[in-house]
């Protein structure tokens, strides 16, 4: 036999559990360290400082990632990134090679790392002007050492 005060669905007997639990419990009768601390607790703002930090690092490092590691569209693209991976190229110089391909009217970035006169052959038919030429002379000739010094 079915007991009066029992609901017949679940939510009046979640209702119902509630509702004796907030009539049983009052927060202001809590022990003194469950209560709520004032707003002006000197914890609080190191809290919300650290929270902050946390926050601005979380998404300061996926756009870093983002930024360093872009989705791959295509095999092309996937090969491309594998090579300057195996190579140990940064991102910075994966974008100056990517700069010369353009600049050369090459079809394809992996067509510099094939052989050391391809990549001079590439420089050449980039037509970089004198300043170009002084201003990224380190940054190319560090990328020719990585890619064929050995």
């Amino acid at each position: 036999m079915m007991q009066e005060w029992l609901p017949t669905d679940l939510s009046s007997l979640f209702l119902e559990l509630w509702c004796g639990l907030l009539a049983e419990v009052r927060l202001s009768e809590l022990p003194p360290e469950f209560q709520a601390t004032s707003t002006n607790d000197p914890d609080r703002f190191w809290m919300l400082l650290n929270g902050g930090v946390l926050s601005i690092v979380l998404i300061g490092g996926g756009l870093w990632a983002r930024w360093q590691w872009p989705p791959c569209r295509n095999e092309e693209d996937r090969l491309w990134r594998n090579l300057c991976r195996t190579h140990g190229l940064t991102a910075f110089q994966r974008d100056t090679v990517a700069w010369i391909t353009r600049r050369a009217g090459l079809p394809h970035p992996a067509w510099l790392l094939m052989t050391r006169e391809a990549y001079d052959e590439a420089l050449a038919a980039a037509n970089l002007r004198r300043w170009q030429r002084l201003f990224h002379r380190r940054r190319l000739a560090a990328i020719r050492d990585k890619l064929f010094s050995a």
